[in-house]
C-alpha cells in the first residue's frame, strides 16, 4: 500500500493556470523533504514536464503523464509535417494541437499548449486521493503554471535582435 500525505496535500496551495503561483517548485520540494518517503523523494524530484521516458518505478499518473504528453509532441510534429506538405488531417486530439499553430504569435502557442496539457492534468486529477501520484499531478502543474512565467518580453525582443542581427 503507498504512502498517504493528507497532511501535506491538503497544505499545499491552490494553483490556476495564468495565475502566478504561491508556491515554487523548489519552495514544493522542500515542503515535501519531511513528509516523503526517500523513494517518494526521489519520484517527486526527477517528475518533470519535459521527462518523456517513463521508468519502470514511475507512478502511474507520471507514466500516464509521460505517455500523454509523448503523443502531445507526436502530433504536432505530424502537424508540421502535414502542414509542410499541404496534407491536413481530422482528429480531436489534432483538432486540439492545431489550434496551437493558429496562435498570433509562439507566447500564445506556449500558452495553448499549456492549456491541453493542464486539461489532461485537470482530469487525473479526480482519479487520485492524497498518495504520491496527487503530489505528482500536483507537481507537474506547477511547472506548468510556473512555464508561462518564465517568459520575457524585453528579453526576448534582445535575443531575437541578436540572432537576427546582420553583420556587414
Amino acid at each position: 500500500m503507498s504512502a498517504k500525505y493528507y497532511y501535506l496535500i491538503a497544505s499545499l496551495p491552490q494553483l490556476a493556470l495564468g495565475q502566478r503561483p504561491l508556491i515554487s517548485a523548489e519552495g514544493f520540494l522542500k515542503q515535501c523533504e519531511g513528509s516523503l518517503t526517500d523513494k517518494d523523494k526521489g519520484i517527486i524530484s526527477s517528475a518533470g514536464i519535459d521527462s518523456l521516458m517513463p521508468k519502470e518505478d514511475d507512478p502511474e499518473a507520471l507514466t500516464d503523464w509521460k505517455h500523454f504528453d509523448t503523443h502531445i509532441r507526436k502530433r504536432i510534429e505530424d502537424i508540421r509535417l502535414l502542414k509542410k506538405h499541404g496534407l491536413n488531417i481530422h482528429d480531436k486530439l489534432h483538432s486540439m494541437v492545431k489550434e496551437i499553430f493558429e496562435q498570433e504569435n509562439p507566447l500564445l502557442s506556449e500558452r495553448k499548449l499549456c492549456e491541453i496539457r493542464w486539461a489532461f492534468l485537470e482530469g487525473e486529477t479526480l482519479k487520485y486521493n492524497f498518495d504520491i501520484n496527487a503530489l505528482v499531478i500536483y507537481f507537474l502543474k506547477l511547472q506548468l503554471v510556473n512555464r508561462l512565467f518564465v517568459f520575457d518580453k524585453e528579453k526576448g525582443k534582445a535575443i531575437f535582435a541578436q540572432l537576427t542581427e546582420v553583420s556587414v
